[in-house]
């Protein structure tokens, strides 16, 4: 048993080394707000973080910008041009291929896919900009198979009325309500609205109004608004982005303690005047209670240089904006020393591994991935995209279930290392794989996939586990290359990599 022990722990160290970590990486050109200078995005899926810089090089050209998750091997795509969702498959070198798509129930304006939130492994909820329904859908099957129903919610006085975000805590889906009119907002509802769903009756439990702050959200925008902290709180942000950002209500935070369904009327954030009384857009939890946000310095505008621009739109386009990492423990911010970027209005600032990449660049700013040390406040330029700008980073290996940037661990559970040693033999393996198990108590309907570099799930079994389990695993009819061995249990699992050998 020892011995089995020792060559586990030995092999786990040399195959942890050889593992491989999937991203997706989104670049665009060009805005929306920009008369001849359409919104285009470059989308690809890489293996490989560690180059100085990129170009749009083997990415797939899209309209518009979007976001990008996986779920049991199959990619899925929207973007915020179209009320579309894209379920797509990937070549050897990263490149994108579209197996099918699903089209969503349109709205009188310009529609798209405003988020989508993975519940379970067959599920997901979906959002469609200024339609007042949540559409649930089979991601099997991929069809609608159901709705939830928000129309007495919708107020069609304001151009932009639409649900905007997700995240689940207790059995409960929380929803940012926006209404607003126009990019530039020139007219609002003066309070917050947030919308409390039951997910048992699938119905609108309450809706929320706080006058504190308005506008939650950011207007279909991939800024996410909402966070669940390490005690279960659940907190909310909005901005004052209205004509860009006049001072008629402070950018801040608002709470729902844990078990509660209502605005802690004692906590306020007020984001703006940390730091350092300027307009503030976008909130991303850091852990510990810290938050990245961005601040804007209009001063930098110069409209000689934006001819035919409205200096409104400039406001959010141009590279006008500096991130601040804001203690919500101490109500106090700092200033991250990077590039100018145009805010973080349109683009993910995303945690890989344990790690943040920051996109930074915009118009007259040099664009690129930084890493964020948070401890220290300091930012490291890792990837230059020169004249492209960054859009977004997406961890990719873990399903959309476990790794959402909307979904809390309180609602899907955290995903924890199976308790069990194993053994892998021969590497590489020409026609047959041998796995014995060792675990310290009996399980069964263990699940057992064989997964290759693209993530699609090969060979699918289930086995009940002993003291000690044999398992062979015929592998002949694989091609040459790399593969991995995954074991689930509920929440827990332990992955293997392999090399399987040419006949």
């Amino acid at each position: 048993m020892k011995k089995i022990t020792l060559l586990t722990l030995l092999f786990t160290i040399i195959l942890s080394a050889q593992a491989q970590v999937r991203y997706g990486v989104m670049l665009k050109t060009g805005y929306f707000t920009e008369p001849g200078n359409p919104n285009t995005s470059y989308l690809r899926i890489t293996d490989n973080l560690n180059v100085t810089s990129m170009n749009t090089s083997g990415f797939r050209e899209i309209a518009g910008t979007g976001n990008i998750l996986t779920h049991k091997g199959a990619y899925y795509y929207y973007n915020f041009n179209e009320p579309r969702l894209y379920k797509m498959s990937i070549n050897t070198n990263g490149t994108l291929n579209i197996a099918t798509t699903l089209l969503f129930p349109g709205a009188s304006n310009v529609p798209h896919i405003v988020d989508m939130l993975m519940v379970n492994d067959k599920t997901a909820y979906v959002i469609s900009q200024s339609v007042f329904k949540i559409f649930i859908v089979d991601v099997e099957e991929f069809k609608i198979t159901g709705e939830i129903d928000l129309t007495s919610l919708e107020d069609r006085n304001f151009e932009i009325s639409t649900p905007e975000e997700m995240i689940i805590r207790d059995g409960k889906l929380f929803v940012p309500i926006w209404y607003g009119s126009g990019f530039a907002n020139a007219r609002v509802k003066p309070e917050a609205y947030l919308a409390v769903i039951d997910l048992a009756t699938k119905t609108l439990q309450k809706t929320l109004v706080d006058t504190r702050v308005h506008l939650l959200g950011y207007g279909g925008s991939a800024v996410s608004a909402m966070f669940i902290d390490e005690a279960g709180d659940l907190y909310v942000s909005g901005s004052d982005v209205i004509n860009g950002g006049q001072g008629i209500k402070p950018g801040g935070i608002l709470r729902i303690k844990k078990g509660e369904t209502d605005f802690d009327p004692t906590y306020f954030v007020n984001l703006d005047q940390i730091c350092g009384n300027r307009k503030t857009i976008g909130m991303t939890y850091l852990g510990n209670g810290l938050v990245l946000t961005t601040a804007q310095y209009p001063e930098r505008l110069n409209p000689v240089t934006n001819p035919g621009v409205d200096p409104i739109f400039s406001k959010y386009i141009d590279a006008i904006y500096k991130y601040w990492i804001v203690d919500l423990n101490t109500n106090t911010g700092q200033v991250i020393e990077t590039d100018w970027t145009n805010g973080g209005f349109f683009n993910y600032v995303t945690k890989v591994g344990d790690k943040f990449y920051i996109p930074v660049g915009g118009r007259r700013s040099t664009s690129g991935f930084w890493e964020l040390n948070v401890q220290a406040r300091t930012a490291i330029k890792r990837i230059n995209t020169s004249s492209i700008e960054p859009f977004g980073l997406f961890e990719l290996n873990q399903d959309a279930t476990l790794k959402n940037r909307n979904t809390n661990t309180t609602s899907v559970g955290k995903v924890k290392e199976l308790n069990i040693q194993t053994l892998l033999f021969p590497i590489p393996a020409l026609n047959e794989l041998s796995l014995i198990i060792t675990s310290p108590e009996r399980r069964k309907g263990v699940q057992l996939i064989i997964t290759d570099i693209l993530g699609r799930v090969l060979v699918q079994e289930q086995h009940d586990l002993v003291d000690e389990t044999l398992i062979h695993l015929p592998v002949g009819d694989l091609k040459e290359g790399s593969y991995r061995v995954t074991l689930i249990s509920g929440n827990e699992r332990k992955s293997i990599a392999f090399i399987k050998a040419a006949n």
